[in-house]
């Protein structure tokens, strides 16, 4: 839960951005975020079977793909 609200502070602080490709990967981050912690929440109450637990997996992946895209954003000008 920690490495979620701090991708959600870094989303909220990039959202302030004036460029527009920075402001998109903060929405993308925030969206795969949310997505993430509900798909948790699924699985535990569910007790999910591996194929979801799997698709987890590939949600985190994309939390990761966000926070490069968001880094590289910022860095270029």
């Amino acid at each position: 839960m920690l490495g979620a609200l701090l991708g959600l502070a870094l989303a909220s602080a990039a959202l302030r951005s004036s460029r527009p490709r920075v402001r998109g990967w903060a929405t993308a981050l925030a969206v795969a975020i949310v997505a993430q912690v509900g798909a948790g929440i699924v699985n535990l109450l569910l007790l999910a079977p591996a194929s979801m637990q799997l698709l987890q997996l590939r949600r985190a992946d994309t939390v990761w793909i966000c926070i490069v895209g968001l880094g590289c954003s910022v860095i270029a000008q």
